[in-house]
Parts: C-alpha cells; sequence; structure tokens
C-alpha cells in the first residue's frame, strides 16, 4: 500500500506539467493509465518475488489494455503521442525476440517465459529507446543482487532469483527519471 501511494504521487507529480500542454481529457485518461500500468507492475514485483511466477491472469490484460490505450491515442491524440504505435510495437517485439532466445538457449533454466511475456508489457508501455534503458538497470540491479546473495550465502549459482522485480524497478527508472539516467550516459532521449 505504502509503494503503490508512493508511485502514485510520483506519477501525478510528474505528469502535472503536461496538463498545461495536452487536452484535460487526454490528461485524465493518460493519468489513469499510469496509474493502472503502475498497479499491475506492483503486483507483478510482490508476486513473482513470492511465488516465482508472473500469472497470464495479469500480463494478458494488461498487454490488451495497453495495446488498445496506444491505438487510442494514436487514432485520437495523435499530436499528443510520446512515440508512435509502431515504435511501441517494435519495442515490444524486440524486447520479446531478445528474452525468448535466453529462455530457448538456457532451455528455460535462465529465465522463463513469464518475463517474455512481461517484457511485451515493458515494451509497450515505454518505447524505443527507453526500453533499452529498463532492460540494461534491470540486467544491472539483477546482476548486483545476484552477486550479493551468493556472497552473503542466502543463494547458491544455482539458485533460482525472480527477475520480474528488477523489470518493474528498471520501468519505473525510466519511467520517472529517463531523461537523467540518459543524460548521465551522454545520450538524448529523443
Amino acid at each position: 500500500e505504502l509503494s503503490t501511494g508512493v508511485v502514485f504521487s510520483l506519477i501525478s507529480w510528474y505528469n502535472l506539467p503536461s496538463l498545461f500542454s495536452v487536452a484535460f481529457d487526454f490528461w485524465i485518461l493518460n493519468t489513469f493509465f499510469l496509474f493502472f500500468v503502475s498497479s499491475v507492475l506492483i503486483i507483478i514485483f510482490v508476486y513473482d518475488l513470492q511465488h516465482y511466477i508472473i500469472p497470464d491472469k495479469i500480463i494478458f490484460p494488461a498487454i490488451l489494455v495497453t495495446t488498445f490505450w496506444r491505438l487510442a491515442t494514436a487514432i485520437f491524440y495523435e499530436s499528443y503521442q510520446e512515440f508512435t504505435i509502431l515504435n511501441g510495437f517494435a519495442s515490444a517485439f524486440g524486447a520479446a525476440a531478445f528474452f525468448f532466445g535466453i529462455v530457448w538457449l538456457s532451455q528455460g533454466k535462465g529465465m522463463g517465459m513469464g518475463d517474455v511475456k512481461f517484457v511485451i508489457l515493458m515494451g509497450l508501455v515505454l518505447g524505443f529507446p527507453d526500453i533499452l534503458m529498463a532492460l540494461l538497470l534491470s540486467f544491472m540491479l539483477g546482476s548486483l543482487v545476484g552477486v550479493l546473495l551468493i556472497v552473503s550465502g542466502k543463494k547458491g549459482l544455482k539458485s533460482e532469483v525472480p527477475f520480474a522485480p528488477f523489470l518493474v524497478t528498471g520501468t519505473f527508472l525510466v519511467m520517472f527519471w529517463g531523461e537523467y539516467l540518459f543524460q548521465l550516459l551522454g545520450v538524448f532521449r529523443r
């Protein structure tokens, strides 16, 4: 509940300036869309952390709602779009293909199909190049925590560590501070 409150507050804070540059109905709908996506991300974070699985009953509706929102904004709010619908679909497909490759090469031991489905959602939400930054941060955080768990003796080299919490964290970091993260790397976001 606390994390949801913090995330909703951050969404409101970072989305407030756009109130003066877009139509009010778009601003309201986009804010509620971000609340929905953030709620899904928090649920996936907790569920994967506890059960080592990303439930289809959460991820598939989220993908459908996000796809609908992207298509609706492309049709009705074209001038307010941050990226084209093609960008979102290409980002989702590219991330999913990369993760599917990891699943296939590791025969499901390095990563699960739930992560493949989850990065489809990430790609639709973030688009390019934000998806790359989110994935980079996710792998960096996952590696750091994995090493710390092994060094502390809490996990072994063959132990499972849920990856969705790192994907969720990377997504939130880019959603809120993506511009600053790209500037740190000396890369322009758009």
